[in-house]
């Protein structure tokens, strides 16, 4: 009767636990992509406040973010990209800007990205527009990332009232199994405790969904 219990549950947990997987795995680096283009930004505006062009400015920014963050940054690893392309094939910043910010989905990227091409088309000042930029999105980020912590606090408390009940059950199958075993033989048993593992998990998963707070 376990057996079988397990065979229906077990694909329906991991089928949940690959998707909530995933979708932490993308968030985590979503999160810490915005952080180093936080660090970025303060490199630009230092790098235009001094006149240099924008291709002088990237190249100044991956040694900022290397003294940073060392070779693993996910950032360092694209602006480095870029600066070949520009080296090797004389693309277009705006273009290069925008290819980026379409294929890593941050919505700080974009707005850059957007600022950069209204400077350039509209011949605005660069230095001005860049250094508001940095001063909105790295508050932006800042306080996300406050945010985030405290909604992550609530999420952790969620998650240890959610398996309290199951470390009750397995304490009980291991000290007293003859107290549970009518949970797992008889028919109201089974739908008692598939119900409860189904309230369970809804409840985990509404509480992160209403803890998942977008600024």
């Amino acid at each position: 009767i376990d057996s079988l219990i397990t065979v229906v549950i077990s694909p329906i947990a991991y089928g949940f636990a690959s998707q909530r997987y995933m979708s932490y795995m993308i968030a985590k680096r979503r999160t810490r992509l915005r952080n180093e283009f936080k660090e970025l930004l303060y490199s630009f505006s230092a790098s235009f406040a001094i006149g240099s062009s924008m291709q002088s400015a990237m190249k100044d920014g991956c040694k900022k973010l290397r003294e940073i963050f060392d070779e693993d940054s996910i950032m360092l690893g694209e602006l480095e990209d870029m600066c070949s392309k520009l080296e090797s094939t004389a693309s277009d910043p705006v273009f290069l800007w925008e290819d980026i910010a379409a294929r890593c989905l941050v919505e700080d990227i974009k707005l850059f990205s957007e600022v950069y091409r209204g400077c350039t088309s509209s011949g605005g000042d660069m230095i001005v527009a860049i250094e508001a930029a940095a001063k909105t999105i790295g508050e932006k980020i800042e306080m996300e990332n406050s945010i985030k912590l405290l909604a992550k606090q609530k999420i952790i408390e969620g998650r240890v009232i959610a398996v309290i009940p199951v470390i009750i059950i397995l304490f009980l199958r291991i000290c007293s199994p003859s107290y549970i075993k009518p949970m797992y033989e008889s028919a109201g048993g089974k739908i008692i405790m598939l119900l409860a593992l189904s309230i369970s998990v809804t409840a985990i998963f509404l509480s992160e969904r209403i803890c998942k707070i977008e600024v």
